[in-house]
């Protein structure tokens, strides 16, 4: 048995275990009806508690991680494994971990994709950096793609990436990937020839792929542009946004700060992957309301965030999602480390956080007459609502905030006088 067959089976017959063992307590933490041809009159309904449910999303990540199983997909995969872990209820006395595998499996299909290049001419077939496959446009390996997919200019050479799996879909992305990194390292490789220029290197994977003459398709370019028309409504609610006022030539040092703080934004919407918005977006946060000379980022820029949020109203978001965001994933990119991955949905909570911040740091300085960002800072610093502030993050934000609120407030301290 493969280590991949192994960990299905593992985590499925966790799963088994524990949806068999009586539940404690009466926390839920999934639920649903359990298939007809499965109840009985007395079991109708399954709830998982947190350790079973905490299995299940295990369960589900090992199946959709196997490649005999990925043929499923995400609504397949959880639809069966929600089946599962009802048959696991309602029979406890079968394994049902090994027949479910044997049920869903497929023989792995290993396969070459074929990705058109663009901008990338090659005459012969070429062997790159990384392993990469470049084919000739013309080359009798290259599948036709079917009508309007034919390689035509921009397209100048095909990439040819070997995968394997059961779902063409899912290979495609694989292959995709795998051919990126290819380019990525082939732009590197290729710089060190004296006579080639960066804006020579700007070739890129386009939007269609075949596995053979019959079967292609495409994937939207990331960062591919959507039309947009904008009608009365949108164009007066850009107008009433204070960064719309921000002047091409800044009339103070503020505005210079808050300028750079707009292109950097600027490049995180423009960017395709999580991280690199995460980190552009830091960025521009650090613009607005970081010290050129500070060493440890993370409390300050994320307290004065929570406390120009507080002043400007209706509140402020919880500083300790930014925290955690400066201090595991941006200090570890920057730093050199392996960042944990960044989901779509914390990368999108934290821009609208920004773009908040640019508005209310703009506003805020008109409001008051500020013209330096110093001033800015120094208000923020001073302000009569920091101290409450620290204190409702010392009791809500998590000892990760320990450290930096001792060395800047120990009066507010556990056990101290203020603390009671």
């Amino acid at each position: 048995m493969s280590s991949q067959a192994g960990d299905v089976t593992r985590t499925l017959r966790k799963l088994q275990g524990l949806v068999r063992q009586p539940r404690s307590g009466v926390a839920t933490a999934r639920s649903g009806k359990v298939p007809d041809d499965i109840a009985t009159a007395d079991f109708r309904w399954l709830y998982l508690g947190p350790e079973a449910g905490q299995a299940y999303r295990e369960a589900l990540a090992a199946v959709l991680g196997d490649l005999r199983l990925e043929h499923l997909g995400q609504d397949g995969a959880e639809e069966a494994l929600w089946r599962f872990a009802c048959q696991c209820g309602a029979d406890r006395a079968t394994d049902h971990a090994g027949p479910f595998v044997r049920e869903h499996a497929r023989d792995v299909l290993d396969v070459v994709c074929y990705l058109t290049v663009e901008q990338l001419n090659v005459e012969t077939e070429t062997i790159t950096a990384a392993g990469l496959r470049l084919l000739p446009t013309a080359s009798e390996e290259v599948p036709r793609f079917r009508g309007r997919l034919v390689p035509a200019p921009p397209v100048g050479c095909v990439a040819a990436v070997r995968v394997s799996g059961t779902s063409y879909e899912r290979m495609a992305e694989r292959a995709r990937a795998a051919g990126e990194h290819g380019l990525r390292v082939l732009r590197i490789a290729l710089r060190a020839e004296r006579g080639i220029h960066d804006d020579q290197l700007r070739f890129g994977l386009g939007e269609a792929y075949a596995f053979d003459d019959q079967l292609s398709g495409w994937a939207r370019r990331p960062g591919s542009a959507f039309p947009l028309t904008l009608v009365g409504s949108g164009g007066e609610l850009a107008g009433s946004q204070a960064v719309a006022a921000l002047p091409y030539v800044p009339g103070s040092r503020l505005e210079r700060k808050a300028g750079r703080a707009v292109r950097w934004i600027e490049r995180a919407m423009l960017a395709t992957e999580p991280l690199d918005r995460l980190l552009y977006l830091f960025f521009a946060l650090e613009t607005l309301l970081g010290d050129k000379g500070e060493g440890e980022k993370a409390g300050l820029v994320t307290l004065r965030r929570a406390v120009l949020g507080n002043v400007m109203g209706p509140g402020f978001t919880h500083p300790s999602g930014t925290y955690r965001l400066y201090d595991e994933v941006r200090s570890a990119a920057v730093h050199g480390s392996e960042p944990p991955e960044v989901t779509e949905a914390e990368v999108r909570l934290f821009a609208s956080d920004v773009r908040e911040a640019l508005d209310q740091y703009l506003r805020y300085a008109r409001e008051h007459g500020l013209t330096r960002q110093g001033q800015l800072l120094d208000a923020l610093d001073s302000h009569p609502d920091r101290p409450q502030i620290i204190q409702w993050i010392r009791d809500n934000g998590g000892d990760m905030w320990d450290k930096y609120l001792d060395k800047i407030s120990p009066e507010t301290a556990p056990g101290d006088g203020a603390n009671g």
